[in-house]
């Protein structure tokens, strides 16, 4: 009997024990996607936006803080001690002064409208996490990743920090590959006009191509490269041209290419879009025309 009341009192310690070391820790811990991925157009007249769903999860068995904070440096590299209040944690982590945080000058990132809210015993909060590239940004001043930390306090049974842990969140850029033209004053179409055809004359006209890639600009002419009395294809009137861009040949059978962009930022670029009239003498009276279409693709 006697080694029976020994076994049950130790069985019983242990047990006592093994329930503090629960009771001593609890905390605020945070669930979202391991990654997320902005594809950032830098050519596009509007904002890039991302949201992401983050949930806060009240682990202790009393009411805690929700900061829903987000920063570019890990919280578990301060120090902390006593309970987090607001005010306290304004001061230990410049909140809330830096919000909506402000990255590398870059992009802008918020959870809700960024005010503390009281988490009850063992809630749950579900926030968005919205991240947002301004227009205009040159993707030089975008890594091609970084880390978004939000707390995730550990707290004792009465209610103060014992420890500041992080969660990542990993932010991936993906500059995308765009391309396009339109002629000088935005349109994307126009009437080049010769007037009196004479042999050797010369129009030119802006083509404004934007890329955040290597590019080719493609021609395709309705005539053949040729102006044909009537704007009819079986006319057996012609007159032949020539076309260069930017100073280059381009013909149906011949591509432009341009490698300015090295895929690090977009170019803007005024590419001379210029025609010559070959041989216009002894040519029927009327009005020649063709129709050339410029395609741009990236490379």
């Amino acid at each position: 009997m006697k080694w029976m009341l020994m076994s049950a009192a130790a069985t019983l310690a242990l047990a006592a024990a093994h329930s503090q070391a629960q009771a001593a820790q609890c905390s605020l811990t945070t669930t979202s996607p391991a990654s997320v991925t902005i594809n950032y157009d830098p050519l596009a007249a509007s904002q890039n936006e991302t949201t992401v769903t983050v949930i806060r999860q009240n682990g202790c068995g009393f009411t805690l803080y929700d900061d829903a904070a987000v920063a570019n440096q890990d919280f578990s590299r301060f120090g902390h001690s006593g309970p987090i209040t607001r005010t306290s944690f304004a001061a230990t982590y410049r909140y809330p002064a830096s919000w909506p945080c402000d990255l590398s000058g870059s992009f802008l990132c918020e959870i809700g409208d960024g005010e503390p809210r009281s988490l009850r015993a063992n809630g749950q909060a579900n926030h968005q996490l919205k991240i947002t590239i301004p227009a205009g940004v040159s993707p030089r001043n975008l890594p091609a990743a970084l880390s978004l930390y939000m707390p995730e306090p550990r707290y004792n049974p009465n209610g103060k920090l014992d420890q500041m842990d992080s969660h990542e969140l990993r932010v991936l850029f993906n500059v995308i590959q765009s391309a396009s033209l339109s002629f000088a004053g935005g349109g994307s179409s126009l009437t080049m006009d010769f007037g009196t055809l004479a042999t050797g004359q010369v129009k030119s006209v802006n083509v404004m191509a934007r890329a955040t890639a290597p590019f080719r600009v493609k021609m395709t002419s309705d005539m053949g490269s040729a102006l044909k009395l009537n704007g009819q294809a079986n006319s057996p009137w012609s007159i032949p041209y020539t076309a260069t861009l930017n100073g280059s040949p381009i013909a149906p059978n011949s591509d432009y290419r341009n490698l300015t962009s090295n895929g690090s930022g977009g170019v803007d670029l005024a590419l001379p879009f210029q025609v010559t009239i070959g041989d216009a003498s002894a040519k029927k009276a009327g009005a020649y025309r063709d129709v050339v279409t410029l395609q741009i693709s990236p490379l």
